[in-house]
């Protein structure tokens, strides 16, 4: 019996510390196994790799992705399920005998599929990841029948050699945050659109807004932001991600149009990947095999094209300020609340700010209960304008805002003596004014008279009060120690008739 036990319990020791074997595939057939989390099927270089995998780390929500595999910074560049996040129990399936590429997740009660290829009865016999990212379905004799690159409609990445067509309303779409790669509202879209009055295909980079705007003007067209007169392309059906001058252009003539380049050439080493990403820029990133420990921007259309991605409507989210640092910067958005407002999310800045006490109804015009946050040197040019002062001094800009109960905020121009009224959200605050207009415009937000005091204040009075109470301790402390002295050194020296040292009685 004590054999026995002894037995069982080096075989638990051995079940738990024994490691947990995954699949490395390089092809995933109709009767091979399921693909499941820790599972991955890779390009054969081994810069990519298929599976599914947790976005972000540790937070149990995981999806189906083509990323870049390490020791290559780990990139996702394709992404199956973008809105339907899956458990730790999904997996991925070609099914057989019909040759379905299919994801399946157990755990989750939805009725929707999370993701298929659509390629049953398509003569499918094998799934393979190539050296270019793409994730194709061929059939036995190698034919292709499916792939991702020319068969996934919101992707948020092109890669060197992929084809961007305007053919089925294909658009590059932004995740929503960096960590979250839903669509909908508040994401961007890059592809082609329209304008009225004018014939033929714009390419546009657009916002999906939770509030109805105008057009927006700021670095929409190319080549040129001018918005009176935007870049017409008629007859092209394809913008292209060039494998050997990872530029992307659409062709033209006498010659091709770069719309974005950036960097080295491609080569096996020298990588590249452009990406729409969650604050609106359009950027070509790259990564040095052997050298790189991250991805760097190379360019940004945004910047490129209106000098800061602070143009770009919606960047750091509504009522955020917008800043760049260095100006200029291609990747360096940071996002800060004005005073009177805290972040929506405090994990994720750039989703915007909300007011710290809110206003409703007839309060907002009420003179007892509102107050202007002044931000100098500041204009938020995309927002709901809906009243233009013109001949208008700072104050009457300020008291007209005021008084009205529709207003959130307004511009003023010194320069031109005018005011912009706007209704809420307010975005863009921050938008590069300096560098357009110098020290001009002055930006003005609605904000409740009563503002309460802040974690942080409260935190710095207590700091003052603690070492005013340690500076008075001390003091007081130290007086103590002076009347001590005082008395012992009297007491010590005092002497009779014949200079003989006298001794209080309690001394002996």
């Amino acid at each position: 019996m004590k054999r026995c036990k002894a037995l069982l319990w080096v075989l638990h020791l051995l079940i738990r510390f024994l490691p947990v074997w995954t699949l490395r595939l390089q092809n995933l057939t109709l009767s091979s196994s399921r693909l499941n989390v820790g599972d991955t099927l890779i390009s054969p270089s081994g810069h990519f790799e298929l599976g599914i995998f947790p976005y972000p780390a540790e937070s149990g929500r995981y999806y189906l992705c083509v990323r870049y595999a390490a020791p290559i910074q780990q990139v996702a560049v394709w992404v199956a399920n973008r809105e339907i996040p899956l458990s730790q129990q999904s997996y991925l399936e070609l099914s057989s005998p019909n040759g379905n590429l299919q994801l399946s997740d157990p755990d989750n009660n939805v009725a929707q599929i999370p993701w298929s290829s659509n390629t049953a009865d398509a003569g499918v016999g094998r799934a393979q990841l190539l050296d270019t990212g793409n994730l194709v379905l061929v059939d036995n004799d190698g034919n292709p029948i499916w792939d991702s690159f020319k068969n996934s409609s919101i992707t948020d990445t092109l890669l060197p050699g992929q084809y961007f067509y305007k053919i089925g309303n294909i658009n590059l779409t932004s995740w929503l945050t960096k960590d979250d790669p839903a669509t909908g509202n508040g994401t961007y879209t890059f592809g082609w659109g329209t304008r009225a009055n004018m014939s033929g295909s714009i390419l546009q980079l657009a916002w999906t807004s939770p509030k109805v705007f105008s057009v927006w003007r700021g670095g929409t067209y190319i080549p040129g932001p001018d918005d009176t007169n935007p870049h017409i392309i008629p007859d092209v059906d394809y913008v292209y991600f060039d494998a050997t001058q990872g530029n992307l252009y659409f062709p033209s003539t006498p010659a091709n149009i770069v719309i974005i380049s950036g960097g080295d050439l491609v080569s096996s080493t020298t990588l590249k990947r452009l990406t729409l990403d969650a604050d609106g820029g359009l950027r070509i990133w790259q990564f040095t095999v052997g050298t790189s420990k991250t991805w760097t921007a190379e360019a940004n259309w945004v910047v490129t094209e209106r000098h800061s991605q602070c143009f770009t409507i919606g960047t750091c989210g509504p009522f955020s300020l917008c800043n760049m640092s260095p100006f200029g910067s291609l990747d360096r958005v940071q996002c800060t609340c004005p005073y009177g407002f805290k972040p929506i999310n405090p994990d994720d800045l750039s989703r915007g700010c909300t007011p710290i006490e809110r206003l409703s109804g007839s309060d907002l015009c009420n003179a007892s209960k509102v107050n202007l946050t002044v931000l100098n040197d500041i204009d938020m040019p995309w927002g709901g304008d809906y009243r233009n002062l013109t001949g208008a001094e700072s104050a009457n800009c300020q008291a007209e805002c005021l008084k009205d109960c529709k207003c959130a905020g307004a511009v003023y121009s010194k320069n031109e003596q005018r005011c912009w009224m706007k209704m809420t959200p307010l975005y863009n605050l921050g938008y590069p004014t300096v560098t357009l207009h110098g020290s001009d415009r002055t930006a003005f937000i609605k904000i409740s008279l009563y503002q309460p005091p802040s974690p942080e204040s409260d935190q710095g009075k207590f700091k003052l009060w603690m070492i005013a109470l340690v500076v008075v301790g001390g003091l007081l402390g130290l007086g103590l120690l002076v009347a001590c002295c005082v008395y012992y050194r009297r007491e010590n020296h005092i002497t009779g008739p014949g200079g003989e040292p006298l001794h209080p009685p309690w001394r002996g």
